[in-house]
């Protein structure tokens, strides 16, 4: 291993008059790898270098986390969608009259399986191509639907979370999620951290209706679909 000297990382000359000071210096650098190198130079003598390892920290570090978390779930709750990728289980009390489900969320990945109970408890899995198709419909609401001229099973259902849809959705990055979302967090973040006192982290869909630039921001990108 070949190793370069840090410019600026040199101590001044240890003598007599100084030999009891500690000396320190602060890496800052991005090497992964840095060790000290000391020379005797006048009378042999005592001592020792020691490299210190410091994570980096932030006080508010903590505070910071839940405020972009809390920011990222209000815009959620706001836009009624899922930013990065995330999979949920969707559940029906019943199949639908109509040929297809709306999935929640937007951003529709993929449809991992659709599943259904009977009354006697014996659950199947429905085939995808076979049974159903998936929509994705890029950043809007997906869909599952029927094959021309196929219906939904038949048999009773049972009485609780008969029917359930496990889906993948969100964007796959979060420099995919569009300016205009992004930039919402970020002011969410800023009002929060700036009035944490009067927030006092109290999150709620609502709470940002009233911050006009929020809220125009994000009006295009609200799903309005019922689920």
């Amino acid at each position: 291993m070949t190793y370069t000297d840090w410019t600026g990382g040199a101590f001044d000359q240890v003598t007599t008059a100084n030999d009891n000071t500690t000396y320190e210096k602060a890496y800052t650098g991005t090497k992964q790898y840095i060790r000290t190198v000391a020379k005797v130079l006048l009378a042999a003598c005592e001592f020792g270098t020691t490299v210190i390892r410091l994570t980096a920290t932030s006080v508010e570090d903590d505070l910071l986390a839940d405020i972009i978390d809390a920011a990222t779930g209000n815009v959620e709750d706001i836009t009624r969608r899922y930013l990065l990728t995330q999979t949920w289980d969707y559940y029906l009390s019943a199949w639908p009259g109509c040929d297809h489900i709306n999935i929640p969320g937007g951003n529709l990945q993929s449809i991992t399986s659709v599943k259904w109970t009977d009354s006697d408890g014996t659950e199947t899995t429905l085939t995808e191509n076979t049974d159903y198709y998936v929509e994705t419909n890029g950043t809007g609401i997906g869909r599952l639907v029927l094959p021309y001229g196929e219906t939904w099973p038949s048999g009773t259902l049972y009485t609780t979370h008969p029917i359930v849809i496990r889906f993948v959705a969100g964007w796959t990055a979060a420099a995919s999620i569009p300016a205009k979302i992004r930039n919402s967090i970020k002011l969410i973040c800023a009002d929060m951290y700036a009035n944490r006192e009067s927030q006092v982290l109290a999150m709620s869909a609502t709470a940002y209706q009233e911050n006009k630039t929020v809220m125009r921001l994000l009006q295009s990108a609200i799903l309005w679909d019922e689920f």
